[in-house]
């Protein structure tokens, strides 16, 4: 869309409140429509917005812009006034230092009465737990504000820009200040919610060719409850657990963390392919993650049918790539009145994706799938793709080695390339070219470690403002590895054995559908928002110089293999660091934890993986699950007892000669198989008394000890981590 009004309208939008930040830093102690001068005489190339900033209130617009000529103001203003219905603060007094609330250590709301957790008022890559302070620092407002102004000065200033600007600064950061009350909306989802209604009433209202004299008159339309503006559209890409796990032994990791990362690409391709055809802007994207998307944008016929074109168009060109994987959207219109409660509006789209899933294809496309004329079925090629098991009429090499065997079909090689160029740690940006090495839906990309001319994706330092930096979107992606290899990540590990964990959040659909008892827009952007923050941003600074590679992280849930050891020490940390983040002990997650060998395909791993813990979730969730012949599946607080014994044999590995450890760990086993008998105590009491070697006597003791205390099978797991160990200081013989 070519209306210039549309980017001024999201940008002031975006901008209006940003006065609110400089009234907390002390820069000005007039009202926060005034305060925002400051901000726009810092910033010159916001000055054209500053009437967003000084007439966003009903009352400022009665007085001197009620006009035809603010028309754009009128949007913000009516837009701001129903994402402000959404605060759960009262009173006339104000705190202008508190914190903003920890949604997540509330729930379940009406269940729930613990005490209350805050976040700290930093920049969204320093935020480490929440606490339960509620006031901040002054200094720490200002040096927010400070470090905001000076990112602001480098970026272009496009609806885009500003927002990530935005996301990063102003995502913990409360909306409101008032101090009775609860505030556990972030300015940012505020400005984000209200630039995204400002637009998509200002194009329903062009589309319907509807013309308000006053401000007043926008508002009494909009506000009738018969006229619904907005669509919530949702997408799911399916097929994607198969897509990812297809592949052989052959380059295996690099293949698995291409096709993982190629999912992360193409939901944002996808995302952004809707916006562009429809010509709205991220602050439209409710939520990203893990192949599921949902956006927020006008009740338009020419958007419904922009919604159905781009789902036939790309799953056309999916199913030309013989992927496996089909997109299903829906939406649902919704009113003004439904933003204060979306829950029924979220419950039918979902309802209306699980449906559209059980009838995935369209008829037209099962006519395509499905032809009358025998004859017009594509050749099916002569050869089998060796990684997917595709046939197709041509194989490549997938490695650079002379002589490489040809195994591959074009998109694992693919594949294999996206996998291997990721794995490099100089790449910055996923840069769009004509002749790029990967394609995706219909469009070629290549990594490059400096900007280039064009579109591009920045997936390391997003954070990192440059002033020459256009057209760039930066995307949260964990790409975190050690090694490129299976091989040198086994050699690096105690016994070369290799281990795999994969998480996932325990009742999610209940925390999101139950766990709120005020269901608004922003509160929900806010709950997905902090639980992907999490597995994106938190995760990251966990696996940092671990000893591993991140296949996938993100939305809810995680998936990562590498040495046993820093693997055990992950699922430990990401445990501790999520009770710190939710500060919610009814806010639990599951994992599988399974050790193999480096031999071991890709795809068994995987299906290893979830059969682990799909053992934890039916442990009662909140559990750990070891793969151990059977699953021993533990509740968290078991494994850190586990944990506990594991770091104090540790200790001792290097002194204990390894027999002491291999018998104590073979009496575990005959202790599994047969009935307790006090011989087994007796001959533990009798190693422990016989050796001269200390370290001896206190595996021993420790072995003897903890056959109750934690239980022979969880004994039985930490021997063999200790067993394992142990090959690091002794020769096996």
């Amino acid at each position: 869309m070519s209306d210039p009004n549309r980017e001024k309208l999201v940008i002031g939008s975006l901008v209006h409140d940003i006065g609110k930040l400089v009234r907390r830093a002390r820069f000005s102690q007039e009202s926060h429509q005034l305060a925002g001068y400051d901000f726009t005489s810092k910033v010159r190339a916001f000055a054209e917005y500053q009437d967003f900033i000084h007439y966003h209130h009903e009352r400022e617009l009665k007085e001197s812009r009620n006009s035809k000529e603010h028309e754009l103001i009128w949007y913000t203003c009516l837009a701001d006034n129903f994402s402000s219905k959404e605060r759960m603060t009262t009173g006339s007094e104000f705190r202008e230092n508190r914190r903003m609330e920890n949604v997540l250590s509330k729930i379940p709301e009406d269940e729930r009465d613990g005490k209350k957790t805050y976040f700290p008022v930093v920049p969204t890559p320093q935020l480490k737990e929440a606490t339960t302070e509620m006031i901040e620092t002054e200094e720490n407002y200002r040096a927010l504000y400070e470090a905001l102004v000076e990112d602001a000065k480098k970026i272009p200033i496009t609806p885009d820009d500003v927002n990530f600007l935005f996301y990063k600064y102003l995502s913990f950061m409360p909306q409101e200040t008032r101090s009775d009350g609860e505030m556990d909306i972030s300015l940012y989802d505020h400005l984000k919610v209200t630039a995204m209604l400002a637009l998509c009433m200002y194009d329903y209202a062009k589309e319907n060719n509807l013309s308000f004299e006053t401000y007043q008159d926008l508002k009494k339309f909009f506000g009738k409850e018969n006229v619904k503006p907005f669509l919530l559209v949702g997408g799911d890409v399916s097929g994607i657990q198969k897509f990812i796990s297809n592949v052989s032994s052959k380059g295996a990791l690099r293949s698995f963390r291409g096709r993982s990362f190629f999912i992360e690409i193409l939901q944002e391709v996808v995302v952004d392919e809707i916006l562009t055809r429809t010509g709205f802007y991220r602050t439209n994207v409710h939520f990203i993650g893990g192949g599921h998307f949902y956006l927020v944008l006008s009740n338009t016929e020419k958007v419904k049918k922009i919604l159905n074109d781009i789902q036939r168009d790309i799953n056309k060109w999916l199913k030309e790539k013989n992927l496996g994987l089909h997109l299903v959207t829906e939406y649902e219109e919704f009113s003004v009145e439904d933003i204060e409660d979306m829950s029924s509006v979220f419950s039918t789209l979902t309802k209306k994706l699980r449906l559209r899933k059980l009838r995935m294809f369209s008829n037209e496309e099962l006519e395509e799938l499905f032809p009358n004329d025998i004859t017009s079925l594509e050749k099916v090629g002569n050869f089998t793709c060796k990684v997917c098991g595709s046939r197709v009429e041509k194989l490549f090499p997938i490695r650079e080695w002379e002589e490489e065997e040809e195994i591959a079909c074009e998109f694992c090689k693919e594949m294999y390339e996206l996998g291997k160029e990721l794995m490099k740690r100089s790449n910055l940006y996923l840069v769009e070219k004509k002749d790029g090495k990967f394609e995706i839906f219909r469009k070629r990309f290549d990594f490059s470690d400096k900007l280039e001319k064009g579109f591009s994706y920045k997936i390391r330092n997003i954070y990192d403002f440059q002033e020459d930096e256009k057209n760039v979107r930066r995307i949260q992606v964990v790409t975190y590895f050690k090694h490129q290899e299976l091989d040198k990540i086994a050699q690096e590990a105690p016994g070369e054995k290799i281990a795999s964990l994969l998480v996932d959040v325990d009742n999610l659909g209940n925390i999101f559908g139950k766990g709120l008892r005020v269901k608004t827009l922003s509160r929900y952007s806010t709950l997905s928002r902090l639980m992907n923050f999490f597995f994106k941003e938190r995760v990251a600074n966990i696996v940092e110089g671990k000893n591993l590679t991140v296949i996938y992280s993100g939305g809810d849930d995680l998936y990562l293999i590498g040495g046993w050891n820093d693997v055990l020490d992950v699922a430990k940390e990401m445990r501790e660091e999520f009770s710190k983040f939710t500060m919610n002990d009814s806010i639990t997650f599951s994992a599988g934890y399974v050790i193999v060998d480096k031999k071991t395909s890709m795809a068994l791993i995987r299906e290893m993986s979830e059969r682990a813990e799909q053992s934890a979730k039916e442990n009662g969730k909140d559990s750990i699950s070891f793969s151990n012949g059977d699953y021993l599946a533990v509740k968290w607080k078991q494994f850190f007892e586990m944990y506990n014994l594991y770091t104090t044999l540790r200790k001792l590995v290097p002194n204990v000669d390894r027999s002491i450890i291999r018998k104590a760990l073979n009496l575990t086993l005959k202790y599994r198989k047969e009935e307790d008998s006090p011989l087994n105590r007796a001959y533990l009491s009798y190693i422990e008394a016989r050796e001269n070697n200390e370290a001896d006597k206190r595996v021993a003791a420790l072995t003897k000890e903890n056959l109750e205390k934690i239980g022979e099978p969880a004994l039985n797991v930490i021997l063999q981590f200790v067993d394992l160990l142990s090959r690091k200081f002794h020769k096996e013989g």
